[in-house]
């Protein structure tokens, strides 16, 4: 609805960001908790059986 991104930009980080963009970062905090232990987990079995 806005022609001006300055509305926008209020609350949002200083390069505009698309709205899938801004949905992807409220993601990210949420799951890097629950992915990054078991991420590295899979990283040393993956050196594991190599």
């Amino acid at each position: 609805m806005y022609l001006r991104p300055y509305p926008q930009t209020l609350f949002l980080p200083y390069p505009p960001v698309p709205p899938h963009r801004i949905t992807d970062l409220q993601h990210i905090p949420r799951s890097l908790p629950s992915r990054s232990p078991s991420a590295r987990h899979v990283s040393q079995k993956r050196d594991e059986t190599v």
